[in-house]
Formats: structure tokens, sequence, C-alpha cells
């Protein structure tokens, strides 16, 4: 018994020692080095103005009141298309800006229940308008937009209002590309609807316009810095 503890004894010191040899063969750890800290890269600039196209559809809804009575509220669609040229201006996430857009469009409604057969047909609108956003993303541009309008229809070119929404996307330094809603609304007033008579009536007319559109932007400045 004393025999096999002494060679217990001579194995434990001999692994200990080898363990020590060992570690002293191992070279000896160096200074911890912090890591330099990478700033991000700055985010997506709207500061600077656009120039673009867009295209769509357009539901135009008239209201029409005659002396001999009343007449069915009319609706027509049809595609609208043209262009938009606005400015921005980026404080952190806010984005403020201007913009003015021509659209034609080629809604027409014919065959109202008048013996005249009169024609109504909106065949342009147009808008200049204020907008304000907020970055969601770098590149992300939620917005809503409101002002003057007007339109070309049943051989008036009337002033009315207008407000809408959408969301813009920069897909690329310079390019940007959006989908919008717009409601514009023309207060009634006399006009003469053209058939195979003309007949006087008192309308109005509000068109409602879904719209996607591509802009080219020129940049100012050097890039914003924002939060997520």
């Amino acid at each position: 018994m004393i025999r096999l503890l002494a060679i217990g004894l001579v194995l434990v010191l001999a692994i200990a020692g080898g363990n020590t040899v060992w570690a002293a063969d191992l070279p000896e750890p160096g200074p911890v080095v912090a890591q330099p800290f990478v700033a991000s890269a700055p985010f997506a600039n709207w500061t600077g103005c656009f120039v673009g196209g867009n295209g769509g559809i357009a539901l135009a809804n008239w209201g029409i009141t005659i002396t001999a009575g009343g007449v069915p509220e009319q609706s027509a669609n049809g595609i609208a298309g043209g262009g938009q040229v606005g400015c921005d201006y980026q404080v952190g996430n806010w984005v403020i800006g201007i913009q003015a857009l021509g659209d034609g469009t080629g809604g027409v409604k014919t065959n109202l229940p008048l013996s005249s057969e009169p024609q109504l047909q909106e065949t342009w609108f147009a808008a200049a308008t204020g907008r304000i956003g907020y970055t969601i993303a770098p590149a992300f541009l939620p917005y809503v937009r409101g002002g003057a309008g007007w339109a070309g229809w049943a051989g008036q070119e009337g002033p009315g209002w207008t407000v809408g929404a959408g969301i813009e996307w920069k897909f690329l330094p310079t390019w940007s590309a959006f989908f919008e809603y717009d409601y514009l609304g023309f207060s009634a007033r006399n006009v003469t609807l053209t058939g195979t008579s003309a007949v006087t009536a008192n309308t109005s007319l509000n068109t409602q316009a879904i719209l996607l559109g591509l802009n080219y932007r020129f940049d100012f400045g050097a890039p914003v810095t924002t939060r997520y």
C-alpha cells in the first residue's frame, strides 16, 4: 500500500511539473487593445430639388344641377400622366418642401339623362402644394401635402384645392420613386354642357388620383445624419 501511494505521488508531481513546463513555453498574453470605433455612414440626404414624371389613374366625379331638375351624380375614370418639379429641405428626420404637378387625363362621361346628350370631360389637373414628411428609414419618406389645385373641365379652367399623402423611396443617390394619393376639389359653377344642344348647369367636380412617379434629384449640401 505504501508503495502504491508513493508511486501515485510521483505521478502527480510529474504531471504538475510537466504542466508548468508547458505553460512556461506558451507566449505571454499581450496588452488588450481596444478596437477603434467606426462611425456609421451618413444617411440619405433629401435636401435639394427634383424633376420627374408620373402616371396613374384619375376618377372624376361631377355633381350637376340643371334648372329643369337635378341630374344624378356622374363619374368617369381614365388614365392620368404628367410631370412634377419641386424642392425639399431636411432638418433631422423632418423634410419640408414645395412641389408643382401637372397631369393630362381622359376622364369622359357621356349620355347624361338629358335630351341634348351633353358630354362632361376633365382634360387636365394641376396642383401647387407644400409638403411635410418624416423619414422612417434613411431612404423612405412618408409625407402629406396640400395646397391649390386647378382643372380643365367642361370648357372651364377652375381653381380649387387639394390634399394628398404618399411615400417616396430614394433607391439611388440621385433617383427616387413615389406612390401617392391626391384629392382635388372644385366648387360648383355654371358651365355649358355641349351636345346636340347646349345646356347650362351648375356643376361641381372632385378628382381622386392615384399616381406612381419617378424623380431625378439634385442634392445640395452634405448628407444629413439622423436617428432611427
